[in-house]
């Protein structure tokens, strides 16, 4: 996941991502693929009203 971030161009540390309706921990970003057919989300939480 780690790599799509990165490749996306995005602060990695203003995320929380989801594979296949899953949390993935920040700490395992590195660790976890992209495989073709998965669901990925990447949340970015803003502030404001």
């Amino acid at each position: 996941i780690m790599d799509l971030i990165l490749e996306q161009g995005l602060d990695p540390s203003s995320l929380i991502a989801e594979v296949n309706f899953k949390l993935v921990p920040q700490e395992s970003w590195k660790d976890v693929p992209v495989r073709q057919g998965d669901t990925i989300e990447l949340l970015s939480f803003v502030g404001g009203g």
